[in-house]
């Protein structure tokens, strides 16, 4: 009976080997009809993308087969009856024939969505009926990888049935059960496994986590199309809204950034980006806020800089503000961008634009590597380091739920900066300001509990940021260094306003340069998350084109605005008004200075209606563009160069028709 059993599970171990060796036949297909854009990859290189695609390959083949694996493994007489054997049989070819030509499909299909397929794939088929007419159009053109297709299916008929039939003993004893069931059992746990993707701390691997692990240029070759599609079911596609034509749109809005100051030289400055965890504007002076105290640090600090009060954060949530803070990347859809199904675009970022320029790029946070898959993220954001966790030398630090304390990783951050080579962008994140909102015991007694939690917090990331400025300041590169403070978001609000739709965002910001004296004040000016990518390489003189879906906040030629999406509406802050929009109609239009907490409704008023018509034209244009950015992967300077061209074309085809419009007018 035991070895039954033993021959089964063989049986079914080598079969589910077949189906490995197929997906990674599959991908060497893939690699070789797609090589142009992998031409970077040495031998080497391929081969180890090549092994750890062998991850997403156990997920996706788990997933494929895990009914067949449910039925071959159960505890019941009837595995050996030959109705039964013919039932797996049919089973597992057909879901895994649908699995290989979900992976050969994307031979043809990745060089026009330069990512592979996930689950909007269904919509676009649902929403475009004539896709059935392609197809054979389709097998046509590529017939040699139709004709690759079958050979595969072949195979994977013929490798079934090469493996031997077994038959139960006539007398089944009563040890099969239970031996049975451990089996069944443990072949369950491994699917489990398999599908997370490992032992791994935190989410289950994702299209994202390719990324991290092979590189966001080579994230393609390492996934599955079966992976990619079913990780994806589910989550928020975005619809595509069309308020403008091209040209309209181009004379709107546009992401495409030109370099700002031709005249001047790239200064190469190092630039060190803090993000402060739920740091409200709520802990400032008045009129901001009446908790001061709660930050006084910050609160000083911020008269040595360039500090703007009307700064509003683009998200709510960590993993939606580093994103939006790095890369440019609002969350304007109700999943966060690091795990849509666009998280492998390509994208630019602080980190990649910089790379050009030589600087070595770095990302530190405190909290345990794999948390919201912030390491992931950076990676594909061209961050060149992330020091997490479990880089940090000593673990007496942890507070036990998030990752190291903010003091004591702030010191290990100036003293890992130092050891940089110039010059260099290093972001540093913070995590004690945060539930279960826990500070090191030798602080209880100086910052004692509050109303709230929270504040003891923020006193106590408010000393951190202090004497890490204190030690910073010591250092040779301090002087030559651009520093940026900002929030994630905001969390607690004591305050009525910062509970509003509005005071929810309501964030600090602050541009800090040790030797430039001209960098001091404070500015009334609207201001975003978005605005700070162009900012700092406004500030840097960079002088390349890049994308950018946020402005300068030292581009005074320009209007500026911001943008948030709160419970699925957007909130778009422009010229002093803040406009609520479901995507369709405006809801409500508030005076900015006046009405902050948004209780007199302006849409109606036929003093105000030329605002708000002007100011949902420039909404609309902001989305339509983030969402044709998002969805035709063209968020980078590069992908633009065909949208402005298409947009040239355009009019330059109006102006052609203008005579004979005249004439047939005459």
């Amino acid at each position: 009976m035991l070895k039954y059993i033993i021959t089964n599970l063989s049986r079914l171990l080598v079969r589910f080997g077949l189906i490995l060796a197929l997906f990674l036949t599959c991908r060497v297909i893939f690699f070789l009809f797609n090589r142009e854009f992998f031409e970077w990859l040495s031998p080497w290189e391929l081969i180890k993308v090549l092994f750890l695609g062998l991850r997403f390959d156990i997920a996706g083949a788990v997933v494929v087969n895990a009914l067949f694996i449910i039925l071959a493994t159960l505890p019941h007489p009837f595995l050996n009856r030959k109705y039964y054997g013919y039932l797996l049989f049919i089973l597992f070819v057909i879901t895994n024939s649908l699995a290989l030509m979900m992976n050969l499909v994307d031979v043809a299909y990745y060089p026009f969505i330069n990512k592979r397929s996930t689950s909007d794939i269904f919509s676009v088929v649902a929403s475009s009926p004539d896709v059935i007419s392609f197809i054979p159009r389709y097998i046509l053109d590529f017939w040699h990888v139709a004709l690759l297709y079958l050979i595969l299916v072949y195979c994977l008929v013929i490798g079934y049935r090469k493996i031997p039939p077994i038959s139960l003993p006539q007398k089944i004893t009563w040890q099969f059960y239970p031996l049975q069931t451990f089996v069944f059992i443990l072949i369950v746990g491994a699917s489990v496994i398999g599908v997370r993707g490992g032992f791994q701390y935190g989410s289950p691997i994702s299209l994202i986590t390719a990324a991290q692990m092979v590189g966001a240029r080579n994230s393609a070759l390492a996934l599955n199309t079966p992976f990619s599609i079913y990780r994806t079911i589910g989550k928020d596609n975005v619809t595509q809204m069309t308020y403008y034509s091209k040209k309209e749109l181009a004379d709107i809005y546009t992401p495409k950034r030109n370099f700002y100051n031709p005249e001047k030289p790239f200064s190469g400055k190092n630039v060190v980006l803090i993000i402060m965890e739920s740091l409200s504007k709520e802990y400032m002076e008045p009129p901001y806020g009446k908790r001061a105290d709660l930050a006084p640090f910050f609160n000083d600090f911020v008269k040595k800089g360039m500090f703007y009060k009307n700064t509003f954060a683009n998200a709510k949530k960590s993993q939606d503000a580093i994103p939006a803070i790095i890369a440019n990347i609002p969350p304007l859809m109700h999943t966060t961008y690091i795990k849509s199904i666009y998280s492998t675009n390509t994208i630019e970022s602080l980190a990649s634009v910089l790379n050009k320029k030589g600087y070595h790029t770095s990302f530190f946070h405190g909290g345990q590597n794999g948390t919201m898959d912030f390491n992931s993220f950076c990676r594909t954001a061209g961050y060149k380091e992330y020091i997490g966790m479990d880089e940090y030398p000593n673990r007496e630090d942890y507070d036990g739920t998030w990752g190291i304390y903010d003091e004591p990783f702030f010191q290990f951050f100036a003293g890992r900066v130092d050891e940089m080579k110039e010059p260099f962008f290093a972001t540093f994140y913070s995590v004690t300001s945060h539930e279960p909102f826990a500070i090191p015991e030798k602080y209880h007694e100086r910052f004692p509990e509050s109303i709230h939690p929270m504040h003891r917090t923020i006193q106590y990331a408010d000393l951190a940021l202090q004497r890490f400025f204190e030690t910073s300041a010591k250092m040779d590169w301090y002087q030559n260094t651009l520093f940026v403070i900002v929030a994630d978001h905001t969390m607690y609000g004591a305050l009525p306003y910062y509970r509003s739709d509005l005071g929810k965002y309501d964030i600090p910001l602050l541009f800090y340069s040790p030797s430039d004296k001209t960098l001091v004040g404070a500015s009334e000016q609207i201001t975003q998350q978005l605005d700070i990518m162009p900012s700092i390489l406004d500030y840097l003189h960079y002088d390349e084109p890049f994308f950018s879906l946020g402005k300068s906040v030292f581009d005074t030629r320009t209007d500026h605005f911001s943008i948030s999406y709160p419970s699925g509406i957007y909130q778009y802050i422009k010229d002093g008004y803040v406009l609520k929009f479901d995507g369709i109609t405006s809801l409500g239009l508030y005076d900015l200075d006046k009405d902050p907490m948004g209780n007199n409704n302006l849409i109606k008023n036929i003093n105000t209606k030329i605002v708000a018509n002007e100011l949902e034209k420039s909404c609309q244009a902001v989305i339509q563009t983030f969402q044709e950015s998002l969805i035709g992967n063209r968020m980078n300077s590069e992908s633009w160069k065909e949208v402005q061209q298409d947009s040239i074309n355009e009019v330059a085809l109006q102006r052609k028709n203008i005579p004979e419009q005249v004439n047939n007018n005459l």
